[in-house]
Parts: C-alpha cells; structure tokens; sequence
C-alpha cells in the first residue's frame, strides 16, 4: 500500500494523521523520516502527542520536513501516484484527471469553479435513457457554469462492451450527447478509477456502503470542487435540478 507522502519542492515530508479512519485503499504504515534524529516513525514521536492509530485521519496532520514539525490543518488527504515512488495529495474533485472518450487527458481542474455532476454510465442498461435528461440538465445550466462529465464502466452487469469509440457513437445518435465523457473505467475494487475511490470515500451510499451499486450512480460536486451529494441510479436527473440551481448560487 502507498504511503501518505506530500512532495514538496525540493523534499519530501512525511504526513501523520490523527482520529478519522481512513478509507481501506489509503491505509498506510510509518516510514522513517530523513532529517529527523533518531528515524522516528510515529505521532508520538514527532508531535510530542498521542500515538495514534496509523490508519486514522483529522483535522491536524503533523508534517516533517528538515526536522521540523508543522501542524497543517485539513479535513482529509487522498494520494494520486504519479511516478515510481512519487505521490501527491489529492484534496478535491480538480486534483484528479482522466482520460476523455477520445484518447485524451484531462485535468479535472479545467472544471474548477464550475457545479459538476459525476455519473458512471452504460449503453445496455435500464437506466441508459437518463442520458435523455442528462443531456437536457447539461444544456440548460452550462452558460451558468454546470457540467455533467460521463464515465462509462463495465463493471455492472456486463451493459457497457463496447470500446469508448462505440460508445461516443452510440451517445450521439442516440441521445444527441455533448456533455464531456469520458474513458471507460472501474468504478468499485482495486482497480477503480483514482476519482472514483474518492468520490466514494466522500459520500457513502445506501446503509452506508461505499461502493457503487449500479450504472447511473450520480455524484454532485460543488464549486469548490468537493463532494455535496450522491443519488441512486433510480434518481432521474430532472430530479437533480433543484439541487445543481442551489449550487449554482452558492
């Protein structure tokens, strides 16, 4: 499992949180810290407080760098790997990219500022109609700063075969689609999408589960980029639009 571990610059400082559990795929284990006398590898031995759990996260996490411990305020920390060895902190939906529907990356951040709503998609599905009112939400609040961004997945049902340029077809003739989609992804396991693993870390579904029940599971993200609500696949999207207008004047 990664380590939580925040480059800077020129170094690297080591990350501690203290009391909210972290979410399973973020568990990660104490490493010893350069510059600090003695390697120390905990809380405790850093912060002068508690030892805690190191499978837990706060408001305060204590960073060491050069030996020097600084308290740095945060609600939560998630990581992205970039290269062998290398992470970075992921704080909000603009943190992330993906790869679009036509081979490209993109950066989430291109959407900062903007009201989002996230949906896992399929073209075989009970649901695929809600593309209909997708469609409909995107085209009536993008001038006021909304966006739906589509991902296809697979993993439900097997309703989604195709390769992403079947899809895009699929979505323009059939639903005249225009909203950005997407690569198609895992949504649940090990090998979810990064964005998907903090979505659902973000906002749990029914009895609490974080996983992904269906295709048409929705994700509505505010402007700053972090997690307001998730809606069940039966939710429609006109449904939704009360919520996106509130954002919108947020």
């Amino acid at each position: 499992m990664p380590s939580l571990i925040l480059p800077l610059p020129s170094q690297s400082a080591h990350v501690w949180p203290s009391t909210r559990p972290l979410p399973p795929h973020m568990r990660h284990t104490f490493s010893p810290v350069p510059g600090v006398p003695g390697g120390a590898s905990s809380p405790g031995d850093i912060s002068g407080g508690s030892r805690g759990d190191p499978n837990t996260i706060v408001n305060s996490f204590v960073v060491i760098s050069s030996g020097a411990a600084i308290n740095v305020p945060r609600l939560a920390f998630y990581t992205e790997r970039i290269t062998a060895g290398e992470e970075r902190v992921m704080t909000s939906v603009y943190d992330f990219s993906a790869q679009t529907i036509d081979g490209k990356t993109r950066t989430l951040g291109e959407y900062k500022g903007k009201v989002l709503l996230v949906v896992n998609t399929a073209s075989q599905c009970g649901f695929t109609p809600q593309y209909k009112g997708l469609e409909a939400l995107h085209r009536k609040y993008a001038d006021q700063g909304f966006a739906v961004l589509g991902f296809p997945s697979n993993q439900f049902g097997q309703q989604e075969p195709g390769a992403d340029t079947e899809i895009a077809e699929f979505c323009e003739r059939s639903f005249g689609v225009t909203f950005p989609m997407f690569s198609k992804i895992d949504v649940n396991g090990a090998k979810a999408h990064p964005l998907y693993k903090y979505l659902t870390s973000e906002k749990k579904g029914l009895l609490g589960s974080e996983a992904i029940k269906w295709n048409f599971t929705k994700f509505l993200i505010g402007k700053n980029g972090a997690v307001v609500q998730r809606y069940a696949p039966s939710t429609k999207p006109e449904n939704i639009a009360a919520d996106v207008v509130r954002e919108l004047a947020a």
